[in-house]
């Protein structure tokens, strides 16, 4: 249904689709600023969208991903996040118990802040869960919290 290259809203080029979900999200760049985005394409779920966004808006954690905006485009919603490229906690599969010990701990900690919060991720699992340059994690895709 979308193609690299392809233009939405009139002001993000995609680059490369990031996942194929029932909400797909790509690396897009933004024209005006010529900076990557990630952005979550709602298509037909307005309402949606919204509740996502509304509920990702409220949560403040450093280690959930915010979204920046959320943009209208004919039957599309934008959700518009920053763009976090240095792989998910599923990279580092393999890998010696010390690199990936610090990315389970942040993310139990954050888990365990939503449930404080009396929500539910329903969707936890190492590809819902970014890595920064530095390492630090930013879980994502709250479609199905609860």
């Amino acid at each position: 249904m979308f193609t690299t290259g392809q233009e939405l809203a009139g002001r993000f080029l995609l680059v490369r689709q990031l996942s194929n979900g029932a909400k797909p999200v790509w690396l897009a760049r933004e024209r005006s600023t010529d900076e990557s985005v990630a952005l979550k394409i709602f298509t037909g779920a307005r309402a949606a969208a919204e509740a996502e966004h509304n509920q990702l808006i409220a949560l403040s954690h450093p280690h959930i991903l915010r979204p920046t905006m959320l943009l209208h485009a004919g039957d599309q919603a934008l959700m518009v996040m920053p763009a976090i490229g240095h792989g998910t906690l599923a990279s580092l599969r393999g890998q010696p118990a010390g690199r990936f010990l610090a990315p389970v701990l942040q993310v139990a900690r954050t888990v365990a802040w939503l449930h404080e919060q009396s929500l539910v991720h329903s969707d936890l699992k190492p590809d819902n869960v970014l890595l920064d340059l530095s390492g630090n994690t930013q879980l994502i895709d709250f479609g199905n919290c609860l």
